[in-house]
């Protein structure tokens, strides 16, 4: 014959074996590391965001003739002048077209000075009655004639030197070669940007200006305002920090695919005082901006505070008859980061509180 257990029997057994294993609140061996003094300090709301370190102002170099590349004179972070020769294409057509232009140069002036010469030959005969009025008038259209012709060679001949010298492709600024994949042999194109894999082949900037653009949501950007303080923590570097200040917000939100919502960029404009020649374009790095700071307050770990009933709560750790305990103590809060919370009422300065909550409250941690 099978005994069944009543099933208030069972609920009641269940109850006093959790109570029996649980102790309460009081009974629960505490872990010294998770127990921290309460301290008074500033409290800082900061937005958060990653971000790729971008120079201020880049050019994408573009020859402006057509041509094989004959030489390259630059490396990957090579500093340059404004100016300065940083590839050469071949050169060898561009010379020939000078040298045909300089040629039509001569052809031209020998036909000025031929034209030239007939009009004072006819101008005199004319004044004799040799020729006719229709005579001379002919003779002068063909040295005007000429003048033009000269001036248009003249011209071209400039035109095909100009061409020359663009074979040596120059810096149009001071900066940092930050990329530099063209070769030798490359074919440039005039006017256009040698591109491999959607780069450019060389590009120059200008370092000592850097800037991070970092996308925030519709929430977070109606908390920051150009002027705002930030701090940059570069992935590459932990525990190096630079300071920056936000200089742009967009004025309309564009769709970020990956997270599937609007968002608006924010530049963040490196303070050149705090920046180090390590740093780099393409580096990633955590942005910071502070978006509200409370001097001097009372304040805990963001992770302390609970709620429950409609109220905040956190675990003050006590000294009773001589054991550690800790005990549920409704607190009123304030201010708040997405680190600490401002403690306004039912905990002091000096207190003493434990850092995790029983794992029946944290289903409703503090937000």
């Amino acid at each position: 014959m099978i005994h069944r257990t009543p099933r208030f029997l069972s609920a009641a057994l269940a109850l006093a074996l959790a109570f029996g294993c649980m102790g309460g609140d009081d009974a629960e061996a505490l872990d010294d590391a998770l127990i921290r003094p309460v301290e008074r300090g500033d409290l800082i709301d900061e937005v958060a965001e990653s971000g790729k370190i971008a120079p201020a102002f880049e050019v994408d170099i573009k020859a402006k003739v057509s041509g094989e590349v004959s030489a390259v004179h630059v490396q990957e972070g090579q500093v340059v002048k404004g100016g300065e020769v940083l590839l050469d294409v071949a050169d060898s057509e561009y010379r020939r077209q000078v040298e045909m232009a300089r040629v039509q140069v001569q052809e031209a002036t020998i036909q000025l000075e031929n034209a030239e010469s007939q009009e004072r030959r006819n101008a005199a005969a004319l004044a004799s009655r040799g020729i006719s009025e229709i005579e001379y008038t002919l003779a002068v259209q063909q040295r005007d004639l000429a003048r033009v012709g000269l001036k248009r060679a003249r011209l071209n001949f400039a035109a095909a030197e100009e061409q020359l010298s663009y074979t040596h492709v120059t810096s149009p600024i001071d900066g940092t070669v930050i990329r530099r994949s063209i070769e030798v042999g490359e074919v440039v194109t005039a006017g256009m940007t040698a591109m491999v894999n959607g780069e450019a082949q060389l590009t120059i900037a200008q370092m000592d200006r850097l800037l991070l653009d970092i996308d925030l949501n519709q929430v977070d950007v109606a908390r920051v305002a150009v002027g705002q303080a930030a701090r940059i923590l570069l992935d590459a570097y932990p525990g190096k920090e630079i300071t920056g200040t936000v200089t742009q917000i967009a004025a309309a939100g564009h769709l970020d695919t990956t997270r599937g919502i609007d968002v608006f960029t924010v530049r963040v404009e490196v303070d050149p005082s705090t920046a180090d020649v390590r740093i780099k374009p393409g580096m990633t790095a955590e942005v910071r901006v502070k978006v509200g700071e409370w001097p001097g307050v009372v304040k805990v770990p963001v992770e302390t505070v609970f709620e429950a009933d409609g109220k905040s709560w956190l675990y003050v750790v006590k000294d009773v008859d001589g054991e550690t305990v800790k005990e549920k103590v409704e607190v009123t809060v304030g201010h708040r980061s997405d680190r600490e919370v401002e403690i306004t009422g039912g905990l002091g300065e000096g207190d003493r509180i434990y850092a995790q909550a029983d794992v029946k409250d944290m289903g409703a941690r503090f937000e």
